[in-house]
């Protein structure tokens, strides 16, 4: 059971987009910019960390493909590796720190997603039971299992005391207790990043923006561009469109 706490208004509330700068980047993933404006992408399976003039990178080939990066902690760099089941996690100059290998635990399980949490744990979804956990990676058990989701999941996005996650039908809030926070309906949405608790989503429409604890997602008036992937961090929001990376200064206004 949850709690929606609503309160009435009259005031419409728009969002307005404002480009501010861009730079080139040739990358298969854009994964997003830090708290220090260092860049971080992917390109032939090799994660880079640009700072400015001075790149580094991670490789290991030998986990196969990198299914996606979590920066969330720039200390603590969540990489999954989906082919083989196993995260890694990097220090801030992309060395190994911890490796856990899912195949290998006295619990297996087969995830799908795998992004930071707090306190030393990780939101893992486990595709066979569709089960959310909240894996403690140091004691190598999980703080909590939710009830199990009856669709697929299509995508999770998090931050240490929150995961969404996504399915063909609905976005799911759940807190770090494993409590079905909210939910609103998915209208074909493509892409989905959070920070702070706020989220951005897009779909063949446009682009939205959900201010957190709400469940009413508002247009971002941006005009049409194409879109590889997104990035959204404080007020700014990162479109990469295959060849640059563009910056928006987000601003929310009320017009009665």
């Amino acid at each position: 059971m949850f709690l929606l706490f609503c309160v009435p208004s009259s005031a419409q509330i728009t969002v307005d987009a404002t480009e501010q700068d861009s730079f080139p980047l040739e990358a298969d993933l854009f994964v997003g910019i830090d708290s220090f404006e260092n860049v971080y992408y992917a390109k032939d399976n090799v994660l880079y960390k640009k700072q400015g003039e001075t790149t580094i990178n991670y490789t290991n080939y030998q986990l196969g493909n990198l299914s996606s990066v979590d920066i969330l902690n720039p200390l603590e760099i969540t990489l999954f590796y989906d082919d083989f089941n196993t995260v890694v996690q990097l220090d801030n100059t992309l060395n190994e720190i911890n490796r856990i290998d899912f195949n290998n635990l006295a619990s297996f399980r087969n995830l799908q997603f795998a992004t930071t949490a707090i306190n030393k744990s990780l939101w893992v979804f486990n595709v066979d039971n569709q089960l959310l956990e909240v894996y403690d990676f140091l004691r190598r058990n999980s703080v909590f299992i939710n009830q199990p989701i009856s669709q697929s999941v299509i995508a999770q996005t998090s931050n240490y005391n929150f995961c969404w996650l996504m399915t063909k039908d609905h976005v799911y809030k759940f807190n770090i207790y494993g409590s079905l926070i909210n939910e609103f309906p998915n209208v074909q949405y493509q892409w989905v990043d959070e920070d702070n608790g706020n989220l951005v989503l897009g779909n063949d429409e446009g682009l939205f923006y959900l201010e957190r604890n709400t469940i009413n997602p508002i247009k971002i008036q941006l005009d049409e561009m194409q879109i590889k992937q997104l990035h959204l961090k404080e007020e700014s929001l990162y479109i990469y469109d295959g060849s640059q990376v563009t910056r928006f200064q987000l601003k929310l206004s009320k017009k009665q």
